[in-house]
């Protein structure tokens, strides 16, 4: 009887401590990835620039395929909204990997922006990555 009680004891106490050890890994990688966003947000909040993806929309062409019920296009229109305390100067902006350089308007701090882009081949609106760069070094990447 005595043996079982024994078996019993460290069958717990084997399990307890294996609870232990997950629940410490897993605060730790909660606490890490708390970390990494908040140094992204510290990093965007000291530069003064804060943007958000207003809308992505491209314009229906003719000359384009239909995609999910939709015209696709060759013209690209966004509007991008400056909450941070500086403007922004957008030097360069690419859309799923193509840089576009052109003298793009300043979003101003606490204003919007609305860019047009023009692109080489037929798109649509979803599944797009929107990057915008600035020559300061502040960036922003988007998802539609």
């Amino acid at each position: 009887m005595s043996e079982l009680f024994a078996s019993m004891l460290m069958i717990g106490a084997t399990l307890t401590t294996g609870a232990l050890v997950v629940a410490a890994a897993m605060g730790q990688a909660g606490l890490e990835n708390a970390a990494a966003s908040s140094g992204a947000a510290a990093a965007q909040y000291s530069a003064g620039v804060q943007l958000a993806l207003i809308y992505l929309v491209v314009n229906p062409s003719s000359s384009c395929p239909v995609f999910a019920g939709y015209h696709e296009g060759t013209n690209l229109t966004f509007a991008i909204y400056d909450y941070g305390s500086q403007s922004f100067s957008p030097a360069v902006m690419a859309l799923n990997g193509s840089e576009y350089f052109s003298a793009y308007a300043v979003v101003p701090a606490g204003g919007l922006g609305v860019f047009d882009l023009h692109l080489g081949a037929c798109a649509h609106a979803s599944g797009q990555t929107l990057l915008v760069a600035d020559g300061r070094g502040s960036t922003a990447q988007f998802a539609s």
